[in-house]
C-alpha cells in the first residue's frame, strides 16, 4: 500500500484509523513496513 500521509516518516493519526479499522471485530495480525526514500 502507498499511504503517503506520514510526515517526516512517522506515523501520525491517519495511520493509526486506518490500521485500526482493519483490527476491528476481531483478532487481526497487522504487519506494517518502512520505506525510506533518499535522495543522493
Amino acid at each position: 500500500m502507498c499511504q503517503y500521509s506520514s510526515v517526516e516518516g512517522f506515523a501520525n493519526d491517519w495511520h493509526f484509523v486506518h490500521l485500526g479499522s482493519r483490527a476491528i471485530g476481531g483478532g487481526a495480525l497487522v504487519m506494517t513496513e518502512a520505506t525510506a526514500v533518499l535522495q543522493w
